[in-house]
């Protein structure tokens, strides 16, 4: 596929990046922004199976130049290069399936610590119990097996693989169409304990039950160890950090756990986590974007805490309009509904992304995006993704 070019891609990548950055601070930006969460979607979109492209890195490459081409996004939540097909196929298979029939990639809950190890987690710590137990549980490895690694062996050339596919394609991204970083690829994207003990070692159901069952001291015990400092690498990196023009925001956190939560379950085991990175984020004057997976709007006592003009939040399955009147102190990524995009004329979506701005964007506090990640080829329609960024960049322009 022949390769569109862009002028002068430095400079368009500089103010991208003011832009972004007026956004988030709240600083009377010169438009309104646009983020895809386009995900596998593009894959599909250019008429692939999602395998082809996952096991080509050559075919998702023009895959992702294409939408980029297309559509004119200004920002990404990422390239698509979360999923690691190759590395896990390496292994023998991981933590999603790709189905190509089905056109979709489906994450699985898998308990790979039991209830009454966690003595055993405190005791040896995060790393040492993770690859002596998790490690080998998840992906079927006996103890000193030739087989076994062979596998990690083929995993780690396919993950180099995977790590220089990812450079190339996001400096394509920042050197010919003027794109930076993505949210994704943020300096630090952490998870709280909390998050990195669900899906990593107990699934959604084994938590949901441990917050209950388990003695709470050796519960928040196990926070502790499973934190094994990243916070306190947060912390202390943003003291100095340096930034660059290719980066939109230097802290990303996302959380699978905040929409089954409730407010007091949050408030005793995520919220003492989470709050200590927006502090280390306000302290040191830099960004974040947070991403609460599912319903947020149970915990928005807890977002009203953070000062405005450094948070960024991604509203999944939350009315937007009605979040802003709440939290005026964010920035918020989304609101647009992904069901528009995949069923509604393009008028119709032309039609609803005006008023997400006027009601929503007003104040130019608003990365203009899809409310939910573009998964499957039926949820939108290239005609009208193109239409609404085409009318979102003439109609979100502040005089």
């Amino acid at each position: 596929m022949e390769r569109k070019t862009f002028d002068n891609p430095k400079e368009l990548l500089k103010e991208r990046k003011q832009i972004l950055e007026d956004t988030v601070r709240g600083n009377n930006p010169k438009r309104i922004p646009i983020c895809s969460q386009t995900r596998a979607w593009p894959i599909l979109d250019a008429g692939y199976k999602l395998t082809e492209a996952f096991s080509n890195y050559d075919i998702w490459f023009d895959v992702m130049c294409r939408c980029q081409e297309l559509y004119d996004f200004d920002l990404y939540v990422d390239l698509g290069t979360r999923f690691s097909y190759r590395v896990t196929e390496a292994m023998g298979g991981g933590g999603f399936i790709v189905d190509d029939e089905a056109q979709a990639v489906t994450y699985k809950d898998a308990a790979h610590m039991s209830e009454d190890e966690y003595p055993e987690l405190i005791r040896d710590g995060l790393t040492k119990f993770y690859f002596e137990k998790v490690f080998p549980r998840k992906y079927g490895l006996s103890r000193n097996s030739e087989e076994a690694v062979q596998q990690i062996i083929n995993a780690l050339k396919e993950q180099h693989e995977l790590d220089k596919f990812n450079k190339r394609l996001s400096k394509h991204f920042e050197e010919v169409y003027g794109v930076g970083r993505n949210t994704n690829s943020a300096p630090w994207n952490i998870k709280t304990p909390i998050d990195t003990l669900c899906p990593a070692l107990r699934g959604i159901r084994g938590i949901s039950r441990d917050m209950r069952k388990v003695d709470e001291k050796l519960f928040m015990e196990a926070l502790d160890v499973v934190d094994n400092g990243a916070i306190a690498n947060v912390e202390k990196g943003l003291e100095t950090f340096k930034d660059s023009v290719n980066i939109t925001f230097t802290v990303a956190s996302t959380s699978t756990t905040s929409t089954f939560l409730n407010p007091k379950q949050f408030e005793k085991f995520d919220w003492p986590y989470l709050k200590r990175i927006c502090d280390a984020v306000v302290k040191n004057n830099a960004t974040a974007v947070l991403f609460p997976e599912g319903n947020c709007g149970h915990l928005i006592e807890f977002y009203q805490e953070l000062p405005a003009g450094h948070f960024t939040l991604i509203p999944e399955m939350e009315d937007i309009k009605e979040l802003k009147k709440k939290l005026p102190n964010m920035t918020f990524l989304g609101g647009f509904p992904t069901f528009y995009l995949g069923n509604k004329t393009k008028q119709e979506c032309i039609d609803k992304a005006k008023e997400i701005i006027d009601e929503v964007g007003y104040d130019g506090k608003l990365i203009f995006c899809s409310d939910k990640m573009l998964g499957f080829a039926n949820d939108a329609k290239g005609e009208n993704l193109r239409a609404v960024n085409d009318f979102v960049r003439e109609y979100g322009v502040f005089k």
